[in-house]
């Protein structure tokens, strides 16, 4: 009986949750994975040398001064999840959206308001970590 009693409680308060749209939850569930290869070393490398203003979580972090490495280490991740066109390192929106995000948000009128304005804010430094933030948010 308290066995039946905590389920029922447990599916009351699942169902009051609201629901996530198809599309944010892909957001959620793709993200970026961070291979540990030659990008994860070079970047290494270049943090070390420019640490700690290049230290991205630290709070001398200098965007100006990073920003060549870090780009070049986001394109390499961004190379490696096949997300750019590897001879202008452009951001594949189409890929992205047909294998990635397998068309669930082709219909979400609320990423195709929102996809341009995060892309212009987070894309210049290829900082695609903002640009799932920014997306899901707006998903929501």
């Amino acid at each position: 009986m308290a066995r039946l009693l905590a389920l029922l409680a447990l599916a009351a308060v699942a169902s009051s949750a609201p629901a996530r749209s198809p599309c944010n939850q892909a957001l959620r569930d793709y993200g970026v994975q961070e291979y540990r290869n030659k990008c994860t070393l070079d970047y290494g490398r270049m943090a070390a040398r420019y640490a700690p203003e290049c230290n991205q979580g630290g709070p001398q972090y200098n965007r100006d001064t990073c920003a060549s490495f870090t780009v070049d280490y986001r394109k390499c991740l961004l190379r490696e999840n096949e997300l750019v066109f590897s001879y202008t390192y452009n951001f594949d929106r189409d890929t992205f959206q047909k294998y990635k995000l397998r068309y669930k948000c082709d219909s979400d009128p609320k990423f195709k308001a929102a996809f341009d304005k995060c892309y212009a804010s987070t894309m210049k430094y290829f900082e695609f970590n903002r640009l799932f933030g920014c997306l899901i948010d707006a998903t929501n």
